[in-house]
């Protein structure tokens, strides 16, 4: 068997084993069928750097998975310099109606930076708050136990947490962006907490927060009694006379972080009308409980400054 013949097996193994549409790995990729098709077919005998880490993601490769692909065309495996090819990739991701199953959840957070990034209203739905909102460090300390995952992960959750949280800053001083999080879940997120550094890390995130909502009156956060567990953003984004609706879910982490996973499933995006419709029901139900006390901003800051207080002294 030649070389090239060697390369097509392997991408045709890697396409098998997605179990994806053809057009879904083309739309998140920035791919054509076309080109897809000549990959399996052995007919490109150069394929640049970045067309292979956007079909990797799309693929749902792993980072070292990544690395084989990237091993099996000639090239150097991933290095920081290939950051930006991550970010820039996921930049032209198009959901489908389809859903599109994420396994990592450095991809999750990408898929919520290629989501956000469109300008439209949002709705946040998470148990803390959204890690748009976390500090530069806070990721790489909080995720520190999977450096030896790959080399490059920790700066690579750190550029995309950056991303996110430039992408906040500049949609909600057009649009509305409503978050809304479980009361009872905030509170345990900054008290229940062993690790000094952690909780000071902690702290800062919902000082952040609560400077976010200082800031811009098109922040919105809602504290409800009542806890779906589900995390997940919604994007309304309006082309063409018509709302487009985009939605990134996230699995609820039941055990400590450091616990070993599947990797089979991790969350989800899709456009799917009809799956979103049934999250926007959830999220207009959970606000039917949101406690009045802080539907005022003034109350709310309030309260979220003396949270912050009691947890600091």
């Amino acid at each position: 068997m030649d070389w090239q013949t060697a390369k097509a097996d392997y991408i045709d193994r890697l396409l098998k084993n997605a179990r994806l549409p053809r057009n879904q790995i083309a739309s998140i990729s920035g791919l054509t069928n076309t080109y897809i098709r000549d990959l399996e077919r052995g007919r490109i005998v150069n394929v640049p750097r970045k067309k292979l880490i956007a079909f990797a993601m799309a693929l749902n490769l792993s980072l070292g998975e990544c690395d084989q692909l990237l091993l099996v065309f000639d090239r150097a495996s991933l290095s920081k310099n290939d950051i930006s090819c991550f970010t820039s990739a996921f930049n032209r991701m198009k959901l489908t109606s389809a859903v599109y199953p994420i396994r990592d959840y450095f991809a999750y957070e990408l898929a919520c930076c290629s989501v956000e990034d469109h300008p439209g209203r949002q709705i946040i739905f998470n148990d803390k708050p959204t890690n748009s909102l976390k500090a530069p460090g806070h990721r790489a300390y909080s995720d520190s136990y999977l450096d030896g995952i790959h080399p490059i992960y920790t700066e690579l959750v750190e550029a995309i947490g950056e991303k996110r949280r430039r992408t906040l800053e500049r949609i909600v001083g057009d649009h509305k962006v409503e978050h809304i999080i479980c009361k009872a879940c905030l509170e345990d997120y900054l008290k229940r907490c062993d690790d000094p550094t952690e909780r000071r890390w902690r702290i800062l995130h919902v000082q952040n927060m609560l400077e976010m909502l200082k800031a811009f009156p098109q922040f919105h956060l809602y504290l409800v009694k009542a806890c779906s567990n589900l995390l997940y953003t919604i994007k309304y984004v309006r082309t063409a006379g018509k709302t487009e609706r985009m939605l990134c879910y996230c699995a609820v982490n039941t055990h400590d972080f450091s616990m070993k996973r599947t990797r089979r499933l991790s969350g989800f995006a899709t456009s799917s009308r009809v799956l979103i419709q049934n999250f926007e029901l959830e999220a207009e139900d959970v606000k039917m409980y949101a406690d009045e006390k802080y539907l005022h901003r003034p109350a709310l800051q309030h309260y979220l400054h003396g949270l912050i207080q009691s947890v600091e002294s």
